[in-house]
């Protein structure tokens, strides 16, 4: 395989596919009871689609409903350390899927505890407990808090039990571990870089091809959704940068279930109005600094 992202348009991995999704759609298809779909004619027949969907609960069950309903090939951002896996990598090619690899997988615990020692004079100040920051933690890592709670990317490292972070957590979940008693555990993750990811979709939106995104990025069984991702923000801007003829369609798809893990249950699967890529976000995002942040 000439690399993990590249895309392969012969008419055998078509074939594989439309056979791969057609065995999947029957099974879960007798899984539920019913699985109701609103507004899929208002998904654009012809020309590139982002699917953007949430919330995220099952990250086999979730691509297969949208296969199901949105009547075109639809290709899935997938965790690289899933597409490693044996089953799941196999059905990941399959299904034409984009590696994506994710920080939380690569992130490893560093020893002793963190902390804010003063939460509101210094918000970007972690201190620790039996840590080692200068041997274990690198400026531009993410430091990140247990149970996706907060993550910050690190600015610099002052001693072995100071460091600072590049912006204030301000989530009410990590700010409780953080100002504990006897500090939280943490983990830290390296920078990835993703240009050959973000080369494979806009490769595949520039052939008119449809891109289905969980921006939450990962799988979860919360009444509440996850902090969105910037990821497909990226892609969508990126892609008509690179592309100003592009035309790329993003529709928003809503997807809950009534009992997820119960056998003959109903699902739901709702289609948005399809959004344009806003021409004055897209400038914002060519000249690069603070105006592509803030686009």
């Amino acid at each position: 395989m000439a690399g993990a992202t590249d895309v392969d348009d012969t008419v055998e991995t078509f074939v594989v596919y439309d056979l791969f999704r057609a065995f999947w759609t029957r099974v879960v298809g007798l899984f539920f009871r019913e699985i109701a779909e609103r507004n899929a004619h208002l998904i654009p027949r012809t020309g590139p689609v982002m699917f953007v969907v949430a919330p995220h609960h099952n990250q086999f069950v979730d691509p297969v409903i949208l296969l199901m309903h949105a009547m075109r090939r639809v290709y899935f951002l997938t965790a690289a350390a899933s597409m490693r896996r044996k089953f799941i990598g196999f059905y990941g090619r399959c299904l034409r899927g984009i590696p994506v690899e994710r920080q939380q997988d690569l992130a490893r615990r560093c020893s002793g505890k963190i902390f804010l020692e003063d939460r509101f004079a210094e918000p970007t100040v972690i201190s620790g407990h039996d840590t080692r920051f200068t041997q274990e933690v690198q400026v531009g890592m993410k430091l990140m808090l247990p149970n996706s709670v907060g993550q910050a990317r690190v600015e610099a490292i002052e001693s072995d039990t100071r460091l600072r972070i590049s912006s204030e957590m301000r989530e009410l979940a990590a700010l409780e571990l953080l100002t504990q008693a006897g500090g939280t555990a943490y983990k830290v993750a390296p920078h990835v870089n993703q240009d050959d990811m973000y080369r494979a979709v806009y490769d595949r939106l520039n052939k008119g091809e449809c891109i289905g995104i969980f921006p939450e990025g990962g799988s979860h069984d919360r009444t509440e959704m996850l902090p969105l991702k910037a990821g497909a923000t990226i892609m969508a801007l990126g892609a008509t940068a690179a592309n100003p003829e592009l035309g790329l369609k993003i529709v928003p798809t809503g997807l809950n279930y009534f009992h997820p893990s119960k056998f003959r249950s109903r699902a739901v699967i709702d289609f948005g109005q399809p959004i344009d890529v806003p021409a004055e976000l897209v400038e914002k995002y060519r000249q690069g600094g603070d105006a592509k942040r803030q686009a």
